[in-house]
């Protein structure tokens, strides 16, 4: 008798790939919950923001990430830094009501954002 079980050999690398495709997304999912997006869109945000932002990540997509956040009016870059699961992240200070989550969905390199009290988590487009 031969003993039931999975027959069909799947490659690791394959299961692998497809996971760290909805990595990000899973991530960000996890992280806020069920969040209307719509009204986080509209959210006017003032004061201290931290910007989470999830992996898979690279440094030139950092820096194009914060060259971009430099040039919104009325936003300044306080600090950023790293977290040994991957993860990094960028605190921001609004001098006026901005619509950061919708600011940040414009911006060309990034994929996904969401928001969870005054954090923003943010996923960043593959290269």
């Amino acid at each position: 008798m031969e003993p039931e079980g999975q027959r069909e050999v799947i490659s690791a690398s394959a299961t692998l790939k497809k996971e760290n495709e909805y990595s990000a997304e899973r991530y960000i999912k996890s992280e806020t919950g069920s969040v209307l997006a719509e009204e986080d869109d509209k959210k006017e945000y003032k004061g201290r923001l931290e910007l989470d932002i999830v992996p898979p990540i690279d440094s030139s997509q950092l820096a194009s990430l914060e060259k971009l956040l430099l040039q919104v009016p009325n936003l300044q870059l306080i600090g950023r830094g790293g977290s040994d699961d991957g993860r990094s992240w960028a605190e921001v200070n609004c001098s006026e009501p901005l619509p950061v989550v919708t600011l940040l969905k414009q911006m060309s390199l990034v994929k996904e954002v969401a928001a969870y009290g005054n954090h923003i988590i943010i996923a960043l487009k593959a290269r």
